[in-house]
């Protein structure tokens, strides 16, 4: 293995050790939990609550009995006295009789006894009444069908919960800050009270700096954040596989008895077969990923100051791990404008490069397992260069691009933001 995925990333020097991001990691692995937790309670209450009725609902046949007697019977559940239903029928099937005390296949109880009794007063001794049996152990028989859907409020309720904490997660660990800004800015409408505009940089309208500029870099003054972590992007693929497949495999288990047991059903077989193959999809992008992830090394951007300004000239660094042939690796300094109107009815955003100016580029790149490469380079900034510009309806954003095709992998890009000040401000002044 190339390297190990890491999901918290370290400060260097003697700035703060990164307790944003552990925390961020202590939240995912909180709403992971939860999400773990409804999945399984949700297999669990399928398979003997759900699966159970659904196969006296699909499979059991319908006859006639007749009512014999009925009675409450006293259980003890939990060390409480519950009440229990239960009618004596008589029936034949194919020719041959049996007698048997049943209610439903739950075996449902009542905390009181009025409650057991009134369910036991709708069966009149004496008189036929329908039940259902199953045709392979016809011993088996229910007057009541019936499903209790209410027990998936609570399971899909963690899962939800779970997925919610997750993406909230991931929103705000995986992405930059202007991302998080620009979204914040759309929501702002809907606040009760208008925050502070204001940003670190000294200027409104310009994007703060914060994440580009709390992370000291080893040989150049600061390291830049990467806009989207793929080791987040590896435990989104597999969390997903895991709860599709998980859910699929209760329904392919069900189809393959059925083909077993002599009598197939075809219906169910059907309808599984596209989510099954959905189910064998995600396996092998997950795998995929897991090979590139582990394959491709980290990327990491140092520069020499930040925020930039227009005009300057700027040190960057580029260091590459993995064990990697790269056929061509380009670095560009991109401007991209983005535009949210109204058209009609609809809410439209439009998103345009406007300015990619090749920083780096180099062909025929070796690197060994363990010893990344890098290489040092300069680049400026246009002096009619744009700010960084964050409005309620508007932005613009810029970032380095790293852009690498390699042999035997897929070619990836990762993007580190950066912000671009008006001419009069400083980097550490402003």
């Amino acid at each position: 293995m190339a390297r190990r995925i890491k999901f918290i990333g370290k400060k260097r020097g003697d700035r703060a050790s990164g307790m944003r991001r552990f925390g961020r990691f202590g939240e995912a692995v909180v709403y992971l939990a939860l999400l773990i937790l409804g999945a399984t309670a949700l297999v669990i209450y399928i398979q003997n609550e759900i699966l159970p009725e659904w196969r006296v609902s699909r499979h059991y046949e319908e006859t006639v009995a007749n009512v014999v007697e009925t009675k409450t019977v006293e259980v003890t559940i939990d060390d409480a006295t519950q009440f229990r239903p239960q009618i004596l029928i008589e029936y034949q099937v194919k020719e041959e009789s049996y007698s048997k005390w049943t209610y439903d296949y739950e075996q449902a109880t009542y905390a009181d006894k009025e409650d057991a009794e009134a369910v036991l007063a709708e069966f009149k001794v004496g008189q036929p009444h329908a039940c259902w049996y199953d045709p392979d152990k016809p011993s088996n028989v229910v007057l009541v069908r019936h499903f209790n859907w209410l027990g998936l409020l609570l399971p899909i309720s963690f899962i939800l919960v779970g997925l919610g904490g997750l993406g909230y997660t991931w929103f705000y660990s995986g992405t930059s800050q202007e991302r998080r800004a620009a979204f914040a800015k759309q929501v702002a409408d809907a606040e009760l009270f208008e925050r502070d505009r204001g940003t670190s940089t000294g200027f409104p309208s310009v994007p703060a700096d914060a994440d580009q500029r709390n992370s000291p870099g080893t040989t150049l003054k600061y390291r830049l954040p990467i806009e989207s972590t793929p080791g987040w992007r590896l435990f989104g693929a597999i969390l997903a596989a895991v709860l599709w497949n998980s859910i699929v495999a209760i329904f392919v288990v069900m189809a393959v008895r059925s083909h077993m047991a002599g009598d197939p059903d075809w219906s169910l077989t059907l309808f599984m077969l596209p989510f099954f193959a959905i189910g064998v999809w995600l396996v092998y992008s997950t795998f995929r990923q897991v090979l590139f992830a582990t394959g491709v090394g980290p990327t990491y951007v140092e520069v020499s100051d930040n925020p930039l300004k227009p005009g300057q000239e700027y040190d960057m660094i580029l260091s590459q791990g993995g064990h990697l042939s790269i056929r061509q690796l380009d670095v560009h300094l991109i401007c991209r404008e983005k535009a949210t109107f109204r058209q009609g009815t609809d809410t439209v955003t439009d998103t345009q490069v406007v300015c990619r100016l090749p920083v780096l580029s180099l062909k025929d790149v070796s690197i060994e397992a363990g010893v990344p490469y890098e290489t040092r380079c300069q680049f400026r900034v246009p002096e009619s260069a744009m700010h960084s510009f964050l409005g309620n309806n508007n932005a613009v954003n810029w970032k380095l691009s790293v852009h690498v095709q390699v042999d035997r992998w897929p070619d990836f890009r990762r993007d580190f933001a950066v912000v671009v000040c008006p001419e009069d401000a400083g980097g550490d002044s402003a």
